[in-house]
């Protein structure tokens, strides 16, 4: 029996010297197989809870996180990565420092199995908890494994169920040398959902976790309250789309485009020829790399607030429309978990509410 997710890192790399540059994503090779196995244990010694039924598996586990007070932590550089997605130092099992993406849009924790064998996380036997996952760019095979205690700063997941992936993607400079490696490790909905709230402040470089205290509502006039409920361990809201559309969005942190439409969707709102005229780049996620479309939208509405001049990148066939950290960037995001309702504040620096996306 095998569990599918559908999980949705996503990188911007864009098309570069395509004719000096190579890609390429590797498949784990035996003995790196052989080595993450090494590490097996059943799903009881990890205190994981199978129960099976004619067409699916699910899992249980309990995580714990401390300490009770709100703890704040600086994201790394965007630069650094070449990205707007948050990321964190965390350290796993106080083994080394990790760079992991806050990534609402992923509905479980991930790691790359060369993170997973450095920092001693077991892994639950494959053929009692094997998992295929749909990302981006396809279907590909993954483990379960148990994380006995991850760290950002003082914040603490302790018993933190993950994914991991064994497989590599690689950009490579006259087929030789290595210039871009894409792991995808990142904290996952499977943890981020057991806040009470998670702020993340894309202006001035910082997050805040909460897992107990309460989120007080700001009391900034220029605030914007946004619903939303859970399904599938995924952020979902009503998204407006010119002229009379509303469609259901991922809100995916783990995104670097604004927004992202299936090209079914597209063709179905009448926005192939926009399309067809749009920027040509390349986007990967698990699965591999996907050539997209780059094109404008005159504006959008998510709640009360109406963004301009917004980007849009295509996806592929019956892939989930996604909000990504292209649209929020500019924004103190908090995710009140215990309300339902996402806190959109302006920067400190005068950024307006309605905004280009990009």
């Amino acid at each position: 029996m095998r569990i599918a997710l559908l999980l949705l890192p996503i990188l911007c790399i864009g098309n570069g010297c395509k004719h000096w540059i190579t890609s390429e994503d590797r498949a784990a090779s035996t003995n790196e197989i052989a080595r993450l196995r090494n590490h097996v244990r059943t799903p009881d010694n990890l205190s994981i809870q199978v129960t099976r039924s004619s067409e699916q598996i699910s899992v249980r586990w309990r995580e714990r996180l401390s300490p009770p007070h709100p703890v704040t932590v600086r994201l790394l550089p965007s630069d650094s990565f070449g990205s707007v997605q948050p990321v964190v130092e965390a350290r796993l099992n106080d083994g080394r420092v990790v760079p992991l993406v806050l990534d609402t849009g992923s509905p479980v924790n991930l790691l790359h199995m060369g993170v997973a064998l450095k920092n001693s996380v077991p892994i639950a036997d494959p053929d009692l908890m094997g998992t295929t996952f749909q990302g981006f760019g396809g279907f590909e095979p993954a483990y379960y494994g148990m994380i006995e205690q991850l760290s950002v700063g003082d914040m603490q997941f302790r018993h933190a169920l993950t994914a991991i992936r064994t497989r590599t993607f690689q950009r490579r400079f006259l087929g030789m040398i290595p210039v871009f490696r894409w792991e995808g490790n990142l904290i996952g909905m499977s943890s981020l959902s057991k806040l009470k709230y998670l702020t993340i402040d894309y202006p001035t470089r910082s997050a805040t976790f909460s897992a107990r205290q309460l989120f007080s509502e700001p009391t900034n006039h220029m605030a914007a309250r946004l619903p939303f409920h859970l399904e599938g361990m995924q952020i979902l809201v009503d998204l407006h789309l010119p002229p009379t559309n509303h469609v259901t969005a991922v809100v995916d942190t783990g995104n670097d485009a604004p927004l992202m439409l299936p090209t079914n969707l597209v063709r179905e709102l009448g926005y192939q020829q926009l399309a067809s005229k749009g920027q040509p780049g390349k986007y990967i996620g698990l699965g591999g790399q996907v050539h997209t479309r780059t094109f404008g939208l005159p504006q959008i509405k998510l709640g009360s607030l109406t963004f301009t001049r917004v980007d849009v990148v295509t996806a592929p066939e019956d892939y989930p429309v996604s909000i990504g950290s292209g649209l929020l960037k500019n924004y103190r995001v908090t995710i009140d978990f215990r309300q339902k309702v996402i806190w959109l504040e302006r920067g400190p620096f005068g950024i307006p509410l309605a905004g280009r996306g990009m």
